[in-house]
């Protein structure tokens, strides 16, 4: 099964705390809201929030930037696969591409599925 959705920008890169500084940090709560809205885009296109454990999942992420890059790759990939699935344990495949003077910001998500019956 295949998932395709966009993200519109601004795109927020995972921010790393700890759990005191989660109530106080700005950048924290902005980093919410940004997985907030994903998950509403990936509820919305059907992409289940927990993975099965015989459920193998690759995901490929196009950034475009509107200027230069604002954030690591793997910051900005981070934050989206964390607000798409609850555990992404499952997660085997990554594939990232990253554009820079695109002249608008946002991300193409395609999620691609592979469920094997085990027994």
């Amino acid at each position: 099964m295949i998932w395709e959705f966009e993200i519109e920008g601004p795109l927020v890169a995972a921010v790393r705390t700890t759990s005191r500084q989660k109530w106080v940090c700005p950048r924290w709560k902005k980093y919410v809201a940004f997985k907030e809205r994903v998950r509403l885009l990936a509820s919305s296109e059907g992409i289940p929030e927990v993975l099965e454990k015989n459920d193998e999942v690759r995901v490929e992420i196009d950034v475009r930037w509107r200027l230069r890059a604002r954030a690591d790759g793997d910051n900005i990939i981070k934050g989206i696969i964390d607000a798409i699935f609850f555990q992404d344990r499952r997660v085997l495949g990554i594939i990232y591409e990253s554009q820079e003077h695109e002249g608008c910001e946002g991300a193409s998500v395609k999620i691609t599925l592979m469920r094997e019956d085990r027994k």
